[in-house]
């Protein structure tokens, strides 16, 4: 008998349903990140005063903090987050190289 080596069985899982999967457990991970960076900072808000400002049944101190201060900041994190992201892509759509960086020009 000759030593025949079978390659590993293929995943019976769909590429498009693994791709959703991530993405689902990025979205959950950006979540709970947003929200940890709303609740810590100089002085820390419990979750359950973060949940209720961003609700609208807030305690006082701790709606001005979540939403005055720390909510823009975070957001405008996400979005300068998503920017360099998408301007990544774009660039290494343009140049047709997957390992180009905005730094090559």
């Amino acid at each position: 008998m000759s030593d025949v080596t079978l390659a590993a069985p293929r995943s019976t899982r769909p590429v498009a349903a693994r791709r959703l999967q991530v993405l689902g457990f990025l979205a959950a991970l950006v979540l709970g990140l947003v929200l940890l960076t709303l609740s810590c900072g100089r002085g820390c808000v419990p979750p359950g005063d973060v949940w209720a400002a961003l609700t609208g049944a807030p305690e006082a101190n701790a709606a001005f903090v979540v939403t005055e201060l720390r909510l823009p900041r975070a957001v405008m994190g996400l979005l300068a987050g998503a920017s360099f992201g998408l301007g990544g892509v774009a660039f290494q759509i343009m140049l047709r190289n997957p390992l180009a960086s905005p730094d090559i020009i």
